[in-house]
């Protein structure tokens, strides 16, 4: 009965701790970024050249999209969220507890951009529109379409990281 209480008593700390480290390591993967790797986005142009690449987070779930970019502090000149919808609608972004001013980039079902939101204002609800039916959204720092020649027509593409 000794050795079984004695065992608990050492046993128990030692799978609190492995558990807690379990859960907490996935989240330390990424943890040096604002951006949690998800995949890469390429803007490509008329020609089919690439015009920029940056590492992506995905926004699916009606919850990661309310959540967006809020809360955080940097976002890199090399980084972006990109919203997954699951068909097209008219799509309405504001800046609500976004702390860095971004670029909404609104994308067609047919990957291609219909409007760029420039330069928008940290911490307001101006609403962003798409100017029409947007089926995928990236977010990105302000100025990076302006550096990339993004504009309306430009298209996109992505791809997952393994895990």
């Amino acid at each position: 009965m000794k050795i079984l209480k004695r065992n608990c008593l050492v046993g128990l700390p030692i799978i609190l701790a492995l558990g807690v480290w379990l859960i907490w390591c996935p989240f330390q993967a990424w943890a040096g970024f604002d951006i949690r790797p998800d995949g890469t986005l390429s803007f490509i142009d008329s020609e089919g050249n690439v015009q920029a690449s940056i590492v992506i987070e995905f926004a699916r779930t009606p919850d990661e999209r309310s959540r967006g970019l809020m809360e955080r502090q940097t976002i890199g000149h090399d980084e972006g969220m990109l919203f997954i919808y699951d068909a097209p609608d008219d799509r309405f972004f504001w800046m609500r507890d976004t702390y860095v001013s971004l670029g909404i980039i609104f994308v067609s079902e047919m990957l291609q951009v219909v409007y760029i939101a420039r330069d928008t204002e940290p911490l307001t609800e101006t609403r962003h529109w798409s100017r029409g039916p947007a089926q995928y959204v990236v977010e990105v720092a302000a100025g990076f379409s302006e550096r990339h020649g993004i504009t309306p027509g430009t298209r996109i593409t992505w791809r997952k990281h393994t895990e």
